[in-house]
């Protein structure tokens, strides 16, 4: 996901990410495409198809990152919590689909990258 400045025209809403660990369950995001802009009210699904039950927390992140090169040393990470379901149950095969809604911080950075710097929302 990356924090814009402005609005831009083309915008490609799909199913976004994938899970770390597959053998427990399959995630993926249902976005309206993969930029916002800063203070925009973002929409989205978590779908999670599980592959044996379980019971947990589901959270989402939304982390800004900045990093300069080693030579310049400066790298800083800020994270936006949100809590989705608090002791949600799933059971193996029967997929659930998780509505949120964020608010990207109206001071959120725009992702930009030079040679020597990036600043990438994810």
């Amino acid at each position: 996901m990356r924090a814009l400045t402005g609005p831009r025209l083309a915008v490609q809403s799909g199913e976004y990410g994938k899970s770390d660990e597959p053998s427990e369950a399959e995630l993926a995001f249902i976005l309206p495409g993969l930029e916002a802009v800063a203070g925009q009210q973002l929409s989205g699904q978590l779908r999670v198809l599980p592959r044996k039950d379980f019971a947990c927390q589901v959270r989402l992140e939304l982390a800004r990152n900045e990093y300069v090169s080693y030579d310049q040393g400066n790298y800083s990470s800020k994270v936006f919590p949100l809590k989705l379901a608090e002791n949600i149950k799933f059971t193996a095969g029967q997929q659930q689909t998780i509505p949120f809604q964020v608010s990207i911080p109206p001071d959120a950075a725009p992702s930009i990258k030079t040679p020597t710097a990036r600043s990438p929302g994810r």
